[in-house]
């Protein structure tokens, strides 16, 4: 997301943990432990007193060549943005221009143009989209509520089409992340009354005033908090600031499976028996071994 990366533009590998006037030594305590069980890997080195003494410069580690691989568990993607995940039947999905296809394409926002997120509309949890590429539509319904049916949204809809000079509408532009972002409204054809349908049902099963936006297929919008520094050594490699599509910071995140079996056991026999749902928390994917 253009923190914490060099000026070519790779992570450092950096995490910052804040303590505020309420935190504990306890606090800290749990967070070097968790730590150490989930991103320490102890590695056996035979290194001789002989070898220690004549080292008179630092040595740089290097990758050992039986690294563990990673195996993707589960796979989840969010074609609504903040939305429930949609987990692809085959256990495989296509990549996009922006990463998973169809991930946070679709958006809420409200009628001052502000994108939804849960944290201010927590009823976006319960909206379930489900992508039939055969049938070309995205169905989304609402958890636990039948009685307020499905929406059905075009997967190829006129406004997102990908020349920029198609028909319909010419897009708007919205709030997310305090960023704006080019979007296209989706509904608003006067002419058609399923359309005008799309953001009534939406309406309805938030329970706040929206309208469904689309990001145009490959478009992206650039990260502000991204300092582009030139580096002087090496002109040619100037980087380029990072562009998203309507994710908050990142396309794509990687839970490892020792972190979902780690928070299991926090929450065993809290939730009536419901196992914690192994999958990722941002169009992303659950692995093996791997950082969490």
């Amino acid at each position: 997301d253009g923190v914490d990366v060099d000026d070519r533009n790779v992570a450092t590998g950096v995490c910052r943990a804040s303590f505020g006037w309420c935190s504990t030594f306890g606090d800290a305590d749990a967070l070097v432990a968790t730590i150490a069980e989930h991103f320490i890997f102890e590695e056996e080195r035979v290194c001789s007193e002989e070898e220690r003494a004549g080292a008179s410069a630092p040595v740089r580690s290097t990758e050992h060549a039986s690294s563990p691989a990673a195996t993707v568990a589960s796979l989840c993607v969010y074609p609504l943005k903040s939305a429930a995940a949609f987990r692809p039947p085959s256990g495989s999905w296509p990549l996009g221009p922006n990463g998973l296809l169809f991930d946070r394409e679709w958006a809420l926002a409200s009628p001052r143009g502000v994108v939804l997120q849960q944290r201010t509309c927590p009823r976006l949890v319960k909206l379930a989209p489900v992508i039939d590429v055969d049938a070309g539509v995205m169905r989304v319904s609402v958890l636990g509520e039948p009685e307020l049916g499905r929406c059905e949204v075009s997967l190829s809809s006129p406004e997102c089409g990908v020349s920029s000079g198609g028909g319909g509408s010419n897009g708007v532009s919205v709030r997310l992340c305090g960023e704006d972002a080019h979007v296209f409204p989706v509904g608003h054809d006067d002419d058609d009354d399923d359309d005008k349908r799309i953001d009534a049902w939406f309406t309805a099963a938030v329970g706040a005033p929206c309208s469904l936006v689309r990001q145009r297929a490959g478009a992206r919008r650039s990260i502000a908090r991204f300092n582009a520094e030139t580096d002087d050594e090496s002109p040619t490699d100037t980087p380029v600031a990072p562009t998203i599509g309507l994710a908050n910071s990142a396309q794509i995140l990687l839970v490892s499976q020792s972190s979902v079996d780690h928070l299991q056991g926090l929450v065993d026999g809290r939730r009536h028996g419901r196992a914690v749902e192994a999958g990722g928390a941002t169009g992303g994917a659950t692995g093996g071994p791997g950082p969490g």
